[in-house]
């Protein structure tokens, strides 16, 4: 929502509290993404790259307990519908 409504704030506030509810480190292991860029990235001055914003949301769904790549992405484009 907070994206279609060009709310990057809103958006990297949700991306923050997500992984912070989630072992972050380990999520971002997973994607190879360090803790320095992640808060970068989802800081109030961050300006995160597309693949760096994609590393994010590729950890949240590997953290949320997604067992295929290809569910993950379906559940992804539905969304975005």
């Amino acid at each position: 929502q907070s994206l279609w409504e060009g709310d990057h704030k809103a958006f990297k506030e949700i991306l923050r509290a997500h992984f912070e509810a989630l072992n972050i480190r380990t999520a971002l292991k997973k994607v190879h993404l360090s803790e320095r860029t992640f808060y970068d990235a989802v800081s109030e001055k961050g300006n995160p790259s597309f693949k760096t914003i994609s590393k994010i949301v590729q950890g949240i769904a590997l953290s949320s307990g997604s067992k295929s790549k290809g569910a993950t992405k379906l559940r992804l484009a539905t969304r975005l519908k």
